[in-house]
């Protein structure tokens, strides 16, 4: 264990705190000396462990103590603070389910669409890995596998599986991501506060008004193909100028590709009127 604490140092003093701590204090039997651990840190790069015999008999669990003498040891035990309603298990803020005993946690308000699938907030996400994750909570909040449970937690299932399902469903689309992002950034998107180019505008008048006066498919695959190109490259731009943390640009080109995605359900409507079919 000294070589463990030499190797990974404070890294494993909290995988061993959660492992304690996360075992039910009511199933466990309490023996008259019971070893709980004491952790002190005698400074940065040295954590040092007692033994220490004491067990509180009376209220059948066990006492740990926590000695820590800087910051970041405290920073790094203080993830005990949010405990199980059911098991009292450790449970950290982004855990929808409690990994000890399957029990739905209570909804965190404060928890964002990104953080709910343990996702980085960027704009470029894996789609794929997301939709494995929404499945996977999707499964474990379902009706048939807390169907026994308390009402109490019933109700939290309920209101997680409708957070999930309405945080999956913003970060699947790219352009409801990307307005979420600006949200998140307290830059909600708002047309009126933004001036787009005039030759911006009357370039989507334009394109607007041939697909009012379209009547042959050629044509409007034509028109499909510029405007695919033109959102391509938007999000392209929306991407880059979250990467640079340029706020103000991402806020901008979404304003534009919000312009053209509407132009391209138009262009779906009339191609289901003019009986034409696209791969995608």
């Amino acid at each position: 264990m000294n070589t463990a604490f030499l190797r990974w140092g404070s890294k494993f003093v909290v995988s061993k705190v959660q492992q304690l701590w996360a075992r039910s204090f009511e199933n466990r039997k309490v023996f008259k000396y019971t070893q709980c651990y004491a952790f002190y840190s005698v400074n940065d790069n040295n954590i040092k462990i007692f033994r220490n015999k004491f067990a509180d008999r009376k209220y059948q669990r066990l006492v740990y103590t926590t000695y820590f003498k800087n910051k970041q040891t405290f920073r790094l035990l203080s993830v005990s603070k949010n405990r199980c309603w059911n098991c009292n298990a450790v449970v950290t803020e982004r855990d929808l389910v409690c990994m000890s005993c399957r029990s739905v946690q209570e909804p965190r308000q404060n928890l964002n669409y990104f953080e709910i699938f343990k996702e980085t907030p960027h704009f470029d996400i894996d789609i794929r890995n997301l939709t494995v994750k929404f499945r996977h909570l999707q499964n474990l909040l379902h009706p048939d596998k807390i169907a026994s449970r308390p009402e109490k937690e019933k109700a939290y299932s309920a209101e997680q599986s409708a957070l999930v399902n309405k945080a999956y469903q913003t970060l699947r689309r790219p352009i409801d991501r990307g307005v979420y992002l600006l949200e998140l950034h307290s830059k909600p998107l708002s047309e009126e506060n933004i001036t787009l180019a005039p030759d911006f505008m009357a370039n989507v008048m334009e394109v607007n008004e041939l697909i009012e006066e379209c009547n042959s498919a050629d044509v409007l695959e034509s028109i499909r193909h510029v405007n695919d190109a033109r959102l391509e490259r938007l999000f392209f731009d929306v991407s880059l100028a979250f990467k640079e943390k340029n706020i103000d640009k991402a806020r901008e080109s979404i304003c534009k590709l919000k312009y053209y995605i509407n132009i391209d359900e138009r262009i779906r409507t009339l191609e289901e009127k003019l009986g034409v079919s696209r791969d995608d």
